[in-house]
């Protein structure tokens, strides 16, 4: 700070102990002579507005008349030529002269002669808005990389940011000086402002080369900033020392260049930020504000001056474009709040597009077609209004809101159409879907809403049914930062999961108490009915009616709530099966592999288990005719298999035999299991089932 307030009283007092004539002046109007007086006061005020100054002269002295060219605010850019700078200089040299003389004759167009006695120090009030400007612009600079610095004392770019500032505190504090001049300066302190001023231009390049290699990320282990730093201020040098032959050579096609190499840079630390949101959200901005600012910078005054256009008049405005540039640096390295800026960066890109577009259509407008201002004027805004401007909104809404607003009814399909699951877990997979995060993992006990964290990086969002939070980090796999618009989406999100999981318990109470009202009939009225049934028959019919029951308790055990242990449902079909073989005196061997953990089946699956598992027993039982009956089971928590081995029978040939099979593998295909029927060399017969299960 303190430096800067040196600096800028140092700008101040240079700029103030120059003589002071009283008079605004500018070139005059093409194919004219002299000076065109804008307005006069103090001094001169004696001199008419809107006259031409075609002569000046100090009592007994000779006379001098001054050209247009004289009040170049940036000789570089009029006077390009060493040689042509050189003259520039010397007649500055003159006129200044001529200032310092206790009077001064002026010769009008009209002829007239007025006596001028210039003050030895030009008011402050009259040091013009241009100066303050560029004045506020070089100390701004500075002080936000000295600022940055402060907070990030070991990181290379904060470092290199204080040399850009540096550089831009030099450029635009001497260019406030001489490009804000009344009429002329010492030919000596020009060339050493100048010199200043394409010296800070240099070293603001190099330094901002040397800052996008380091950052967000190091892109190689070599730091090239003290060699680039070393090579533009030795053209400096040689621009000062008028060794090359023009500024284009020693000025503009060098800072081209490292303009150019910024684009490289940036494009490789793109790439490298790929799954890095902080650092590809520090990284926008930090493009934002480089190609907006010194890209228009460029585009306004340098661009044209390689073409022999002279654009120094508007330099001093143009200046006010680096205050962009800092702002978005400041923003970028100190990553204040990047995850709230994150979501303009887009927006900000497209409006300067549109206002690029805009100048650039009635340009080429103006230029190629020779339209009129207000007719190419109005052509470019109809021609980016109907082409541009819509086709932005689409690219915007399909950038921004693919996991917005747009993907959520989607969403709530899937959220919908989702089997039954604990409410954590199918908040986990929705939260999944929404955001596609790098991770999800457990977070506080409890939470009252969402939170962004560790500068974006992070999302915590309260879980369902008091539940711990969930903490989702790296948005959209680790593509960007999360924001406040999560949070909204978050937020929105969780109310409506929550009334569908409120909703779906509502149903499933519904159908609870539904399938207890059917299994309680089937139980009192039909289950009562059968077991008469059985004590008023023998022999065979009896046998049939009690499987009959069997099957009607194996379906009011399903329309239960609570599902069966795998060991205990088991249990049941061996019991059952034993039964069975004893009744046919056929010798049953039963093999069972312990699974592990233990698996805990709804009642739906307990079904189609014990129905799978008897159908392929009986049928082996009832036509086969084996002497021995092998069951193996074993599993794992995801799939149960049986083994049914038969020995006794070569060919089945009774077709029942295989509409059994027929009816066995329909029902497995329909868990989405498999089945497989063998011969083995005993001519016995093997049945392998294949069944699809899920842990609860």
């Amino acid at each position: 700070m303190g430096v800067a307030a040196l600096f800028a009283l140092a700008v101040i007092w240079l700029a103030v102990h120059q003589p002071w004539l009283g008079l605004t002046l500018a070139p005059a109007d093409s194919g004219a002579a002299g000076l065109k007086v804008l307005a006069s006061t103090g001094p001169a005020a004696e001199v008419s507005s809107g006259t031409r100054l075609i002569q000046l002269s100090a009592p007994q002295g000779p006379s001098f008349a001054p050209e247009g060219a004289d009040l170049s605010p940036e000789p570089d850019t009029s006077h390009v030529g060493v040689n042509d700078y050189r003259e520039f200089l010397r007649r500055q040299q003159v006129l200044h002269a001529l200032q310092l003389q206790p009077q001064l004759q002026v010769r009008t167009s009209e002829n007239a002669q007025h006596t001028i006695e210039p003050l030895p120090k030009r008011p402050l009030s009259r040091l013009p808005a241009s100066f303050w400007l560029q004045l506020l612009v070089a100390c701004s600079g500075f002080m936000v990389g000295v600022g940055v610095y402060a907070f990030r004392r070991t990181d290379p770019a904060a470092s290199y940011l204080v040399i850009t500032g540096l550089g831009l505190m030099l450029s635009a504090g001497a260019a406030a000086i001489y490009s804000t001049r009344e009429l002329a300066l010492d030919g000596s302190l020009f060339r050493v402002l100048h010199a200043v001023n394409g010296c800070g231009s240099l070293l603001f390049c190099a330094a901002f080369i040397s800052t996008l290699w380091h950052y967000p990320t190091r892109l190689g282990r070599l730091d090239p900033g003290p060699v680039l730093i070393t090579l533009y201020l030795t053209l400096a040098l040689a621009s000062a020392l008028q060794w090359l032959p023009d500024f284009d050579i020693s000025l503009r096609v060098p800072i081209l260049t490292g303009f150019i190499g910024t684009i490289a840079l940036a494009i490789l630390q793109w790439r490298r930020t790929r799954q890095r949101p902080l650092e590809r959200a520090a990284l926008q901005w930090f493009l934002l504000a480089w190609f907006s600012g010194s890209g228009l910078f460029l585009g306004v005054i340098f661009v044209p001056a390689l073409f022999g256009t002279d654009t120094g008049s508007l330099q001093a405005y143009a200046f006010a474009l680096f205050l962009l540039i800092y702002l978005g640096l400041a923003f970028g390295i100190a990553r204040y709040r990047l995850f709230e800026l994150d979501r303009w960066w887009l927006n900000a890109w497209t409006v300067l597009l549109s206002a690029v577009l805009l100048v650039a259509v009635g340009l080429g407008l103006i230029y190629v077609a020779g339209l009129d201002i207000a007719l190419a004027l109005s052509l470019s805004l109809a021609l980016v209004g109907w082409t541009y401007f819509p086709l932005r909104q689409r690219v915007l809404a399909r950038i921004a809101g693919g996991a917005g607003s747009a993907a959520l009814p989607q969403l709530l399909q899937q959220v919908i159409a989702t089997e039954a699951a604990p409410p954590q877990t199918l908040w986990r997979d929705t939260l999944a879907r929404l955001f596609r995060p790098l991770d999800i993992r457990s977070g506080r006990a409890r939470l009252e809403r969402p939170v962004v964290s560790d500068s974006g990086l992070v999302l915590e969002v309260p879980g369902l049914d008091d539940d711990r939070s969930l903490r989702l980090t790296g948005c959209e796999g680790g593509h960007r930062l999360f924001g406040e618009r999560d949070i909204e989406m978050a937020q929105t999100v969780r109310a409506v999961t929550e009334r569908l999981l409120s909703y779906r318990r509502a149903v499933d109470i519904g159908v609870e108490r539904e399938r207890s009202r059917v299994a309680r009939d089937l139980h009192d009225d039909v289950g009562a009915r059968l077991l008469e049934l059985v004590h008023a028959t023998d022999g065979p019919a009896q046998s049939r009616v009690r499987e009959v029951l069997d099957e009607l308790r194996l379906v009011i055990q399903s329309l239960g709530s609570n599902g069966e242990n795998l060991d205990d449902l088991l249990g049941m079909c061996r019991a059952e099966l034993d039964d069975r073989t004893e009744a046919r005196s056929v010798t049953l061997k039963w093999q069972q592999a312990d699974i592990d953990p233990p698996l805990h089946l709804d009642p739906q699956q307990a079904l189609h288990v014990v129905r799978v598992l008897r159908e392929s027993t009986l049928n082996a039982l009832r036509h086969a005719q084996p002497k021995t009956l092998t069951v193996t089971v074993r599993g794992d928590p995801t799939a149960l298999q049986f083994t049914v081995h038969n020995c006794g029978v070569r060919e089945p040939g009774i077709p029942t035999f295989r509409r059994g099979l027929n009816m066995l593998s329909s029902r497995t295909r329909a868990l989405g299991g498999e089945l497989k029927v063998d011969r083995d060399e005993a001519d016995g017969w093997q049945v392998t089932l294949q069944l699809p299960l899920t842990a609860r």
